[in-house]
């Protein structure tokens, strides 16, 4: 293994699933970042989607083909406008917030929790959710009716806030009687089926709210972090998932620390591979798009590490070192850029000085010495070659 280089795996809960996207990506040295023209078309509305385009993204995220999700956006509709005759029974008599939670239950829409579940087309086609799918399909109902409702997460969990009556009330999408979780509640259904749940009410104690489009991007994560268990890991297809998960997102600074927190794992896939120069287009990739954003250490450090061994592949061959220099030294450090630099410098100036090429050896010598004053190897080699007179001034 190369331990230079250094891979943090995401803690967040895995979710399995099958992909079903395309990806685009190749990763080349022309690699192009074209992140899936369906979620680009949604970036127009702001971070405000209207609740088809939220439920529509989140289909897109689960990699629903394109055919297939009108039938799916037809099932939604078709649990809303359920939803909105459930209220009229005799039985429901809950305010609206409430009594969302309790119908995707009492009509086994959500039938059975798993964990591993967090794909929305599954969830439509089975009942089988978790906390994100759960969380959307909640979310988009209550967008639908009128409510302001935000998602929340915590290191392992997301959950609902509405906004009812002017208070804010937690609502844990997990669980038929969710609304104001923490309290020990029996209810009787619609259809007689009995509950008697009990949440923890400091469960939720380290929150932080985020936005509708970063919960939807929790689906692109999820499946991110499945494709890295995988035995032969699709690099292309993580890098196309991240890139459509920072656009919908809008390019925030969390969805950009992804992106490249994914690019630099994808880089060190490639170079444990021994993919070297792969692993430098993705790099270049990544920071000629998003370079006004920043850098990642975690990526600057595989790209140190990925140019070191091509370097040293060819010990000898300094037109071949000059153009790694020339075409990928941008993307490096400035710290690795000028420990490249220097021992570049070097080499070159001591072959053009056995090549008698004394005044070009000169020249490069001193465009190092004023980029890199306080290097003493440039130092001690000055000192060498002013012993010959070819050298001196």
């Amino acid at each position: 293994m190369k331990k230079s280089i250094k891979i943090i795996i995401s803690t967040f809960l895995l979710f399995i699933i099958t992909s079903s996207l395309f990806a685009q990506i190749k990763i080349e040295e022309d690699m192009k970042l074209i992140p899936n023209p369906a979620i680009t078309k949604l970036t127009l509305a702001g971070d405000k989607m209207e609740p088809e385009d939220f439920v529509r993204a989140a289909l897109i995220a689960s990699g629903v083909p394109d055919s297939k999700i009108p039938g799916y956006l037809k099932r939604v509709d078709e649990i809303y406008n359920e939803y909105v005759l459930y209220r009229t029974t005799k039985n429901t008599q809950l305010n609206d917030a409430e009594a969302g939670i309790l119908f995707l239950y009492d009509k086994d829409i959500l039938v059975e929790y798993d964990e591993n579940q967090t794909y929305m087309d599954k969830l439509l086609d089975t009942g089988l959710y978790n906390c994100v799918s759960s969380a959307v399909l909640y979310m988009y109902m209550m967008k639908r009716k009128g409510f302001k409702v935000i998602a929340n997460e915590t290191p392992t969990h997301v959950f609902c806030t509405v906004l009812d009556n002017g208070k804010e009330v937690d609502v844990e999408t997990t669980n038929p009687f969710g609304y104001k979780p923490g309290q020990q509640i029996k209810v009787t259904s619609a259809a007689g089926k009995k509950y008697s749940p009990f949440l923890a009410p400091g469960a939720y104690d380290e929150r932080k709210r985020i936005s509708g489009r970063r919960l939807i991007s929790t689906i692109y994560s999820n499946r991110i972090v499945f494709l890295t268990k995988e035995e032969n890991i699709n690099k292309e297809e993580i890098l196309q998932l991240a890139l459509d998960s920072t656009e919908l997102q809008l390019n925030t600074r969390e969805a950009l620390q992804d992106l490249f927190f994914n690019a630099g794992n994808v880089m060190y896939y490639l170079c444990n591979e021994d993919k070297y120069l792969e692993a430098m287009y993705v790099t270049k990739a990544i920071q000629d798009k998003y370079a006004k954003y920043g850098r990642s250490q975690l990526m600057l450090n595989n790209t140190a590490y990925a140019f070191r061994k091509l370097a040293v592949s060819k010990p000898d061959d300094h037109d071949y070192y000059e153009k790694l220099m020339l075409n990928y030294g941008q993307y490096l450090s400035t710290e690795d850029y000028d420990e490249f630099y220097e021992i570049y410098v070097y080499n070159k100036v001591v072959d053009l000085y056995w090549a008698g090429s004394y005044l070009e050896a000169k020249e490069l010598l001193q465009k190092g010495l004023d980029r890199l004053t306080y290097s003493k190897s440039l130092r001690d080699l000055e000192l060498q070659l002013q012993e010959d007179e070819n050298f001196k001034d």
